[in-house]
């Protein structure tokens, strides 16, 4: 604006300055509403299983053998069995992640302890 009240700009390059930095301040604006999109989408996603873990051993429990072996490969990345017993597991992600505040010595989940493996 000072280079146009000084006369080293004209009107016109001021008009058009001015309408590039509004076409730029709403692309910008439907980036941010985008990424709000995406970040709704994720709080969702996370929500989800988030209660999911709330209640896994029961769903598991409850579950037959091929939605057992589903949810094995989706939510862990290594289970150690031994005496008939889960003796400890290591989860995939975003499971450890979203259970980092568990005892990340034993890996208990906040569900339960040490459950039978063959328990259903």
């Amino acid at each position: 604006m000072r280079l146009y009240f000084d006369d080293a700009i004209s009107e016109d390059l001021l008009k058009s300055e001015q309408r590039r930095i509004e076409t730029e301040l709403l692309q910008i604006k439907g980036q941010v509403n985008v990424g709000k999109a995406g970040l709704e989408k994720a709080r969702e996603v996370l929500d989800q299983a988030l209660r999911f873990l709330d209640n896994c051993r029961e769903a598991y429990q409850d579950a037959g053998d091929d939605l057992r072996r589903m949810w094995n490969r989706a939510i862990f990345k290594a289970i150690y069995v031994g005496d008939g017993l889960v003796k400890g597991f290591e989860y995939q992600e975003p499971f450890g992640s979203l259970l980092a505040y568990a005892d990340s010595s034993s890996k208990t989940v906040r569900c339960g302890g040490a459950f039978s493996a063959s328990a259903r």
